[in-house]
């Protein structure tokens, strides 16, 4: 039994998170825009603020999950397969997409400056998650090692000199949580998590304490005058990086964390366990930059025909795209096994670490 199949919790979270993060881009792209021409604030609008809050973890949340499992593995080695299996299916949506968006759809000439940036993703920050995600992914062993070799003392204070500076100070290089210093942050702390299991309120109450936030952040955000300034006390507060918007991932992270397991035979878990592998590809099947565009501008179309947005037509267009991606990440999953092409990036991720090993070798015996 593997490691997912031990705790399919945290693979609803992956899912949760997910669905999260469509229902984040469709309230950005789609509600916001429409919301921000009305001079009184409507009760969708409130609902759709709340749903806002309540979604804007999911980033976190996702980093959170990879951290709880790849300290709880406990290996400080580096694992050449997994960067190159993450690598080849970012690689074949940025190239596939951007193919069938140019080639197919014609919603934009073909450019060498294009091609360079989609051959490339990761180098060019084609999608920033990715980029800031396999690059907490290739320092992570050494973090891992960091982890285990400090005291408990020492681990907490870190922890507490770094929330100062990376969420209350929020320095201008944090990109209000958009970097690979706020990713190791989560990290590191989910680390610690994952070490010592501390006992405090958020484990106590998770759930409590995630609705609390939301409801504090959605208060600041409608009272304050979200949409006019990203100046604001409440910009800053809604940041990835922001106290609250923190506590809240924590919060979610422990509801799951904490939840009693299911028994293998619930159709719960099934589907868990079917659609939690899917979520990297859907992320980046629905957030190709090329493709994203006309994504959300025809479902604005779709949301001008109903004349208002509402809580109800995110949840129901987040589930949609959620369902029509995964399946599509099935089929590619498919593919890769019959092509050989899993066989073929183990091959070449074994013979990396046979070099890898002959290198170290020939270093020490120098």
């Amino acid at each position: 039994m593997n490691i997912k199949q031990r705790y399919p919790n945290f693979e609803m979270l992956r899912i949760l998170s997910m669905l999260f993060i469509i229902a984040n881009h469709c309230i950005l792209y789609v509600a916001k825009p429409e919301y921000q021409a009305q001079q009184v604030k409507s009760f969708n609008f409130i609902l759709t603020d709340i749903l806002y809050q309540a979604v804007y973890v999911a980033v976190n949340c996702y980093v959170l999950i990879s951290g709880y499992f790849l300290v709880g593995n406990n290996k400080c080695n580096f694992n050449f397969h997994k960067v190159m299996k993450l690598w080849s299916v970012v690689f074949f949506y940025s190239v596939s997409i951007y193919a069938i968006c140019v080639l197919g759809l014609k919603l934009q000439p073909l450019a060498l400056k294009d091609i360079v940036h989609v051959l490339l993703p990761i180098h060019y920050d084609l999608y920033w998650f990715i980029t800031q995600y396999m690059a907490l992914f290739l320092i992570s062993p050494f973090l891992i090692k960091a982890a285990n070799c400090m005291s408990r003392e020492s681990y907490r204070n870190l922890l507490i000199i770094s929330f100062f500076i990376v969420s209350i100070l929020q320095l201008s290089g944090l990109k209000g949580g958009f970097s690979l210093l706020w990713f190791i942050f989560l990290f590191m702390f989910v680390g610690y998590i994952r070490i010592y299991n501390p006992r405090h309120f958020i484990k106590k109450h998770p759930l409590a304490s995630y609705i609390t936030m939301t409801c504090i952040l959605a208060f600041i955000s409608i009272v304050g005058g979200y949409h006019q300034s990203q100046l604001s006390i409440v910009s800053y507060l809604g940041f990835y990086n922001g106290p609250f918007i923190f506590v809240s991932s924590i919060s979610l992270f422990y509801v799951f964390k904490e939840m009693k397991p299911l028994k293998e035979n619930n159709w719960i878990v099934k589907a868990t366990l079917f659609f939690a592998p899917a979520c990297f590809g859907i992320y980046l099947i629905h957030e190709h930059p090329y493709l994203k565009d006309y994504l959300w501008e025809n479902v604005l179309n779709l949301v001008l025909s109903l004349h208002e947005v509402n809580v109800l037509f995110v949840l129901s267009i987040s589930i949609v795209l959620f369902i029509v991606c995964a399946l599509i990440e099935k089929m590619r999953i498919f593919m890769f096994k019959l092509i050989l092409i899993d066989n073929g990036i183990a091959f070449i991720s074994n013979k990396m670490v046979d070099f890898y090993s002959n290198i170290k070798k020939l270093w020490q015996n120098r």
